[in-house]
């Protein structure tokens, strides 16, 4: 019987480690990639859940995809390891600008930077990370963009630009920004601030939503029951998060 056991445990064992999931990433962004240390809340979530994911980032404020690609130091880092992952975070306003900066300054810097991803590594997975729209709306856009005067529209926007650069580009879109939605304007009872001060940078529960996202999407699994390192959320908030995130994944990944 003891032996029985034994070798159950140790099949059980064996396959955990099996599916476990052991890749490498690098993230390029700027301050919303960079804020609260974010790649490693990602790495950390990993580990809670016996899955290795190896983080690096290349991340400046303010910065775009444009200024990445013209920048040694992102095209040093892409091309210094066979990443399994490669993460695209363009500047936040960008995406929701009028169709012909869109195209020329968002879409066209894309296909740059994937050049040459695929060329370092054919079999790298690029994904883009979307974000998500100002709380209030944007105040500076909004002179001549009326869809970005509040938080809904700017984040519809957000949502279709990022999802047509996927689907014209055959590449994977993590959406941080339709789980942002849910807790900032979709579900009043769920209500949970994601935002910086600024109403425009992640604070930390917001960086923590994107990690859970980045996780689910990347592994494939739900982080539920993992050990969250902010004291400001209730264990029942913390599930919400983590199965929220797990749902908008499989929904929408």
């Amino acid at each position: 019987m003891l032996r029985l056991v034994f070798y159950t445990l140790l099949f059980l064992f064996s396959f955990a480690m099996l599916s476990a999931t052991n890749v490498s990433v690098l993230f390029i962004g700027n301050s919303f990639t960079e804020m609260n240390d974010f790649s490693q809340m990602v790495s950390k979530i990993a580990t809670e859940m016996n899955d290795t994911i190896v983080v690096d980032y290349s991340a400046f404020d303010s910065y775009t995809l444009e200024k990445h690609f013209l920048t040694k130091e992102t095209t040093e880092k892409i091309n210094s390891y066979n990443w399994d992952y490669v993460v695209l975070q363009e500047q936040s306003q960008l995406p929701a600008k009028d169709i012909n900066i869109f195209n020329t300054k968002v879409y066209y810097y894309v296909e740059k930077l994937l050049e040459i991803i695929y060329k370092n590594n054919p079999n790298t997975f690029p994904l883009l990370f979307m974000t998500w729209g100002r709380k209030y709306g944007d105040k500076g856009l909004c002179k001549t963009l009326s869809y970005t005067c509040d938080y809904e529209g700017m984040q519809k926007m957000l949502i279709d630009r990022y999802n047509l650069l996927g689907r014209n580009l055959k590449i994977g879109v993590v959406p941080c920004g339709i789980a942002w939605k849910y807790f900032t304007s979709d579900n009043f009872y769920n209500h949970i601030n994601l935002f910086y001060k600024d109403n425009s940078h992640p604070n930390e529960i917001g960086s923590y939503l994107n990690a859970l996202c980045f996780y689910s999407a990347i592994t494939g699994k739900s982080a539920e029951g993992s050990i969250c390192p902010l004291e400001k959320l209730s264990s029942e908030q913390i599930l919400l998060l983590q199965k929220k995130a797990f749902e908008i994944i499989k929904e929408h990944f």
